[in-house]
């Protein structure tokens, strides 16, 4: 049985710093719009699959993450068998208990990936 590691949100933020990593928000399209991680992708866990995942990641590892670490538990455990692939533990309420820096409000390009597959890229 494939495995994923988990990490903490300094352990992610330092990833994401680097630039290796692409973040994965599996939480709806409302929840990511009202609060998110500056860079995060959001792929609700209903969209959520192999492909979904190839498409956000673009060939990088992925830390993968939701509000509190069940629906990207549930997203991780999908994908585990493709490698490269970490869960934010706690989510964002950990990353913001943390102190660390979060982004209010829309976007300003529709939020989902799924929004930007279906106009095409």
């Amino acid at each position: 049985m494939a495995t994923y590691e988990t990490i903490t949100a300094a352990d992610a933020k330092a990833l994401l710093d680097s630039g290796v990593v692409v973040l994965v928000d599996v939480r709806e399209p409302s929840e990511f719009e009202a609060v998110r991680i500056k860079g995060a992708v959001n792929v609700p866990l209903a969209a959520f699959d192999v492909d979904a995942l190839a498409v956000a990641s673009q060939g990088r590892p992925a830390v993968i993450m939701c509000k509190s670490g069940v629906r990207s538990g549930k997203a991780c455990a999908q994908v585990a068998h493709v490698g490269g692939v970490r869960m934010l533990e706690g989510g964002i309420l950990a990353w913001m208990e943390a102190g660390l820096p979060v982004q209010h409000g829309p976007s300003g390009w529709g939020g989902t990936l799924l929004a930007w597959l279906q106009r095409g890229r």
